[in-house]
């Protein structure tokens, strides 16, 4: 049997990674999204194009919007947008002085450090010699107890056992 490479630990995913199904779902997503979007405002783009389109500034194909219909549409929202950033400002005014007053919230407590490696480790009823063998496994099975704090680790070190 060939001598496995010695991994990274922890291992990180790097751009170059990225499985190739991943990139293409990814594409024919954003592709997906960009179309839906050109197709929910294909309206204004038609008439952003008519109006634009020779002679200058003059619909000649369609009809300009009723901009006091949009308007009465948008009206309710509107009134809300102006209610929310009302309330924002005067939430700022009202705790922003307090906050230069006071010099802002407490500090939150700092973090305790983690124990060190040999306590961890031996907190998880294992040696230093199987995290080992954990770091240069290829496939780790890991399988946790039911309250969650014990586990069992299964080294595997071929993608196929029969292999």
């Amino acid at each position: 049997m060939t001598e496995l490479p010695k991994l990274e630990w922890p291992p990180l995913i790097a751009g170059t990674s990225v499985p190739a199904w991943v990139r293409v779902r990814d594409v024919l997503l954003t592709l997906a999204a960009w179309l839906f979007l050109l197709w929910a405002m294909r309206y204004g783009l038609a008439l952003a194009i008519d109006y634009l389109r020779r002679p200058m500034f003059e619909f000649s194909g369609m009809e300009p919007p009723d901009w006091s219909e949009l308007g009465h549409r948008l009206e309710p929202f509107l009134g809300f947008i102006a209610v929310l950033v009302l309330w924002l400002l005067g939430w700022a005014l009202a705790h922003g002085r307090a906050m230069r007053v006071t010099g802002g919230p407490a500090p939150s407590p700092p973090h305790p450090l983690p124990p060190p490696p040999r306590e961890h480790v031996a907190s998880f009823g294992m040696t230093a010699q199987d995290v080992e063998a954990w770091r240069d496994a290829r496939i780790i099975v890991v399988q946790l107890a039911e309250d969650g704090h014990g586990f069992r680790g299964d080294v595997r070190q071929r993608i196929f056992p029969d292999a």
